[in-house]
C-alpha cells in the first residue's frame, strides 16, 4: 500500500482534473491578470496552498513572479517536476510572517474548505494588510449553491471542513476592509453556455460547481481601476437554472396548449364545413320542394283554378252551418246499404272525380251522401227530408250561384257541362 502521504496527490490526479484542464479553467482571471502587470509590474504574488502548481503555472507564463507554499510534499513533486518556485509549510503561518504592503496578488485556490471559519478570517485580515492598495485576493471554493456539489461531490474529498456560501465568503471580505468585493461563478455546463434548454438534472448539477470572492484593496487613487468594471465571463447560477427550467416547463406546456388547441380548431372548422355543407343541401331540397309544390299548384291552378278540395270542402262547411240539416234525422234502414256504408271523405273523392269525369253516379249525390255521412248516423240509414231541404239546389247553389259574392267559387273547367246536365236533370224531375 502507497503511503498516505501521496494518498491525496493521487485522489487530486482522479478527481480534480488534468493539468491541461485546470489550466483551461484558470483562465477565468486573465483580465484580473492584465490589471496587475499594468499596474505592479515586476511585483511578487503568493499563492496559499499551491497544490500540483497549475496557478504558479500560468503565473510564470505570464511573467509574474510567485511562490507557492504547501503542507503536502506528495502535491508539491509535481511543482519540482516543473521547477516552479514553491515552499513546503503552513501557508496561513507564512502569510502572517509576509511584510505589509509587500505583494499586489495573493491566492487560494481550494483552500479556505479545509480551514476552520477562524483561520479563515485570520487569512482575509493578514492579506489585506499584505496586499499593495489596489492588490486584489481571489479565494476559489467548491460552490454549495450547486445541488450535486452541496450534497455530494464536495464531500468526496476527506480533507474538507464544510462548505462556503457565496455570500458568507463575500461578506467576510468587505468586513474584513477590501474596498471592492466581486463573486465569480465559474465551471458551468459548457452545453447550457451554449444555449441547450436545462433539463431537471442540469438543474441539479449543471450550474456552476465552484466559485470565486475578488476582492480589491482600496487604492487613493480614484482613478485607480476596480474589479467591478471588468466583465464577467457567462456563468448560470442554481436560482437561473430553476428559472431557466420553469421557463422551459411553461412554453413546452403553452406549445402543447397550443398544438391541442390549434388540433380542436381545425376539427371544430372541419365539422363547421360539413355542417355548412349539410345545410346548404338542405336548403337546396328546400327550394325544389318549394319549387314543386309551386308547380303543383300552378297545374291546379290551371285545371281547376282552384283546387276542386276547397269547393268541396267549403261546400260542406256551408251546409253544416246551415241549422236545416242538423235537424236531419235517421229514418228507416235503406236496401243500399252496403254501397252507403262508407266514410264521408270516400264519398267526397268520389265526388270530385265527377267534377273531372263522367260518372255512374252524378257530383251532387256524392256530396250528398258525404253530407250524410258527416251530420248522420255512421249507419247510414235514410234521412227524412223536410221540404224546406232541397240539398241538390242548395249545393248547386254554393258551387256555382253568381248570385252570393261571398261563396262564389271559381268553376272547375267542366262546371258548364255539369249545370247543363243538372239543369236538364231539374226539368225532367219538375214535368
Amino acid at each position: 500500500m502507497p503511503p498516505s502521504k501521496e494518498f491525496y496527490r493521487a485522489f487530486e490526479d482522479r478527481y480534480r482534473g488534468s493539468r491541461e484542464l485546470i489550466k483551461s479553467r484558470l483562465q477565468a482571471y486573465a483580465r484580473y491578470l492584465q490589471l496587475i502587470e499594468g499596474f505592479f509590474p515586476g511585483c511578487s504574488a503568493l499563492d496559499l496552498g499551491c497544490g500540483r502548481g497549475e496557478w504558479l503555472e500560468v503565473l510564470a507564463s505570464r511573467g509574474i513572479t510567485a511562490l507557492g507554499v504547501d503542507l503536502d510534499g506528495g502535491m508539491l513533486a509535481a511543482c519540482c517536476e516543473l521547477n516552479l518556485n514553491t515552499l513546503k509549510g503552513d501557508a496561513l503561518a507564512y502569510l502572517k510572517n509576509t511584510p505589509a504592503e509587500g505583494l499586489a496578488l495573493i491566492s487560494a485556490f481550494h483552500l479556505v474548505e479545509h480551514i476552520g471559519f477562524d483561520a479563515l478570517r485570520d487569512l482575509a485580515t493578514d492579506s489585506l494588510r499584505s496586499l499593495k492598495p489596489g492588490g486584489l485576493l481571489i479565494l476559489e471554493t467548491p460552490n454549495p449553491e450547486n445541488p450535486g456539489v452541496g450534497a455530494s461531490t464536495f464531500f468526496r474529498d476527506p480533507t474538507h471542513d464544510k462548505p462556503i456560501p457565496p455570500e458568507l465568503l463575500s461578506f467576510l471580505c468587505e468586513y474584513t476592509g477590501f474596498a471592492r468585493v466581486k463573486i465569480l461563478r465559474l465551471q458551468t455546463a459548457p452545453h447550457l453556455l451554449a444555449g441547450a434548454q436545462p433539463t431537471i438534472f442540469d438543474v441539479l448539477t449543471g450550474s456552476s460547481a465552484d466559485y470565486a470572492v475578488v476582492a480589491q484593496k482600496a487604492h487613493p487613487d480614484p482613478g485607480f481601476p476596480a474589479i467591478t468594471e471588468i466583465p464577467e465571463d457567462a456563468s448560470f447560477s442554481f436560482h437561473e437554472l430553476c428559472d431557466n427550467y420553469s421557463q422551459k416547463i411553461e412554453d413546452r406546456y403553452e406549445q402543447a396548449l397550443w398544438a391541442v388547441s390549434s388540433r380542436l380548431q381545425k376539427i371544430q372548422d372541419q365539422h363547421t364545413r360539413e355542417i355548412e355543407i349539410k345545410n346548404n343541401r338542405i336548403q337546396i331540397l328546400d327550394r325544389e320542394k318549394t319549387e314543386c309544390d309551386a308547380h303543383i299548384r300552378e297545374l291546379e291552378r290551371k285545371i281547376y283554378g282552384v283546387p276542386a278540395s276547397k269547393h268541396a270542402y267549403r261546400a260542406l262547411m256551408v251546409l253544416l252551418r246551415n241549422p236545416h240539416y242538423r235537424r236531419l234525422t235517421p229514418g228507416r234502414r235503406t236496401k243500399n246499404y252496403h254501397k252507403l256504408n262508407a266514410p264521408w271523405h270516400t264519398h267526397l273523392y268520389r265526388m270530385l272525380l265527377c267534377l273531372c269525369y263522367e260518372g255512374r253516379i252524378s257530383w251532387h249525390t256524392h256530396a250528398y251522401r258525404a253530407c250524410l255521412s258527416l251530420v248522420g248516423h255512421r249507419r247510414y240509414r235514410p234521412l227524412h227530408n223536410p221540404q224546406f231541404i232541397n240539398l241538390e239546389q242548395d249545393m248547386q247553389r254554393i258551387l256555382f250561384s253568381p248570385d252570393h259574392a261571398d261563396r262564389k267559387l271559381p268553376l272547375p273547367p267542366d262546371a258548364e257541362s255539369l249545370l247543363i246536365r243538372f239543369g236538364a236533370k231539374s226539368e225532367v224531375k219538375g214535368d
